[in-house]
């Protein structure tokens, strides 16, 4: 966990895709760190008939090994979609209810039993609508800008009849999860065109929210639970762990969802609406519970080791007799953030590990995200250089991080390109100012401490030099070629061993 490379490995991972009026980007890298324990997700329709409107992104830090940072990426998704099943069946159900009471009352006048009759039409089509996200788009309805958090006390979960319990072990395979047709009778009587259940569809959703947010807690519980009675941890071979942050965005709200030092947030008329918070051992509800399970908070970490009090994995700090998942010195449990979404203002969402946090603000990496998307639409692009950015400001650990823009994202403008054109030009007019004036060849290092200690008005918003520093290797590398293959220089190194 504490072991270096002598030199970085800056080699990226990269993935990028667009749908449902989302685009996204996701870079990685290794970095000073031996071995890479990073993973993610990112899925822009879930894989559940119904659910082709939402998405689901996720990033995963591992520690002491990748393993359970790799197993969460394939199947959290997995684990939350079959912690109740007949929930997501009715928010299918619920949300063609509601495409389809848009519809009408953008077309005409329509009766309350024709809507039910196209919303039962459509459950009985195994729930798979492809207009949901255009008509809930088109409503000339603003939704309220409410933001809420869902956190649950360090307590056992109670069982509930007809969800799985916190020690039950979610289903092997996706098989499980149950199409919309399975229970659209239950909700609806088709026969007659009327609704079976005593409550109208149109005001479930508080009791749905509040569902989903239980099914998203219960899918970290189950995962656990499940990577716990795998062989290799089991036989305690495997001591590895993960956090995980992640981001679930329907038609019409966007969670996010936290379980550890990993970090998202919102970002809706360049200012931060929504973010999660971390969880360490210094926190005094973690630190409470971490004494009531026996264990101690030293140098800011659970018994001195783990810099993490929540997390998935870890069972070596989950082995507390007569105490709940929730209740041991490292906990499972996640804490989950809602807001509804406004089609005309949200702007992107970002979620990165602490390898990213440890050096940048959230002030700061959505300032330089949205000044950036003013310059190139290029997600993956923006991405590598939020990677090379952190390396370049002290960063010791993996790198990962995934933008997701809305449809309200900032976009690229003629006048941003120039102001960044000019600003590439004037830091090599510095460069070739600082070797001409040197009477012996100058180092990078000293080339990075002028121009550092220089106050430049171009250098992007929210990145400041760092953004720019790679640029600045290049430059130099280009105007002051090395006089032999020993005479090589690496930008982190520069950074680390010089006074900037």
């Amino acid at each position: 966990m504490g072991s270096f490379l002598d030199k970085p490995k800056t080699e990226k991972l990269n993935e990028k895709g667009q749908d449902n009026d989302l685009s996204f980007g996701v870079g990685a890298m290794q970095g000073w760190r031996i071995e890479m324990e990073d993973a993610h997700s990112s899925l822009t329709k879930l894989p559940l008939s119904g659910f082709e409107n939402w998405s689901f992104f996720a990033v995963f830090d591992g520690h002491a090994g990748g393993t359970v940072s790799k197993i969460a990426s394939q199947e959290l998704i997995y684990s939350i979609l079959n912690a109740d099943p007949d929930l997501f069946n009715e928010l299918a159900i619920f949300y063609s209810n509601k495409a389809t009471s848009t519809q009408q009352d953008l077309t005409s006048e329509s009766s309350i039993t024709c809507s039910t009759r196209s919303a039962s039409s459509l459950a009985s089509n195994d729930g798979n609508n492809t207009n949901v996200t255009s008509l809930l788009s088109s409503s000339t309805e603003t939704p309220n800008q409410t933001s809420t958090v869902d956190t649950h006390p360090t307590e056992k979960p109670k069982s509930d009849t007809n969800k799985n319990s916190s020690n039950e072990t979610v289903s092997e395979s996706s098989a499980s999860i149950l199409k919309t047709s399975e229970i659209a009778d239950e909700i609806l009587d088709i026969s007659s065109n009327k609704p079976v259940s005593t409550k109208p569809l149109v005001n479930l959703t508080d009791d749905l929210e509040n569902r989903l947010k239980k099914a998203i807690r219960q899918g970290f519980l189950n995962l656990d639970d499940k990577l716990r009675h795998m062989p290799e941890f089991e036989k305690g071979e495997d001591k590895s762990g993960s956090t995980a942050v992640a981001c679930l965005i329907s038609p019409t709200h966007v969670y996010l969802i936290n379980c550890g030092d990993s970090r998202a947030l919102v970002s809706s008329d360049n200012q931060i609406v929504l973010c999660t918070y971390d969880h360490k051992p210094i926190i005094p509800a973690e630190r409470e519970r971490i004494h009531n399970a026996g264990g101690s908070v030293m140098i800011q970490r659970v018994n001195g080791s783990l810099a993490v009090s929540r997390a998935l994995g870890d069972f070596d700090y989950k082995c507390v007799e007569n105490r709940g998942p929730c209740e041991q010195l490292v906990s499972p449990e996640p804490e989950i953030y809602s807001r509804e979404r406004s089609y005309e203002k949200d702007q992107f969402v970002v979620l990165a590990c602490d390898g990213i946090w440890d050096v940048m603000s959230n002030e700061d990496l959505k300032d330089f995200i949205n000044s950036r998307l003013k310059v190139t639409n290029d997600l993956v692009k923006i991405s590598n250089e939020v990677l090379d950015m952190c390396l370049n400001k002290g960063s010791r650990d993996n790198m990962s991080i995934i933008i997701v823009t809305f449809p309200g994202a900032p976009k690229v403008l003629q006048n941003e390109i120039d102001k960044d054109k000019i600003c590439n030009e004037k830091i090599e007019n510095r460069i070739k100012e600082l070797i001409e004036n040197s009477n012996t060849r100058i180092e990078f290092s000293q080339i990075l401490q002028s121009i550092s200690q220089e106050k430049w008005d171009e250098f992007p918003a929210g990145g400041g030099f760092y953004a720019k520093q790679y640029l600045i290797e290049e430059i130099y590398n280009r105007l002051a070629p090395r006089h032999n293959e020993d005479d090589s220089i690496n930008s982190s190194n520069c950074y680390f061993n010089s006074p900037l």
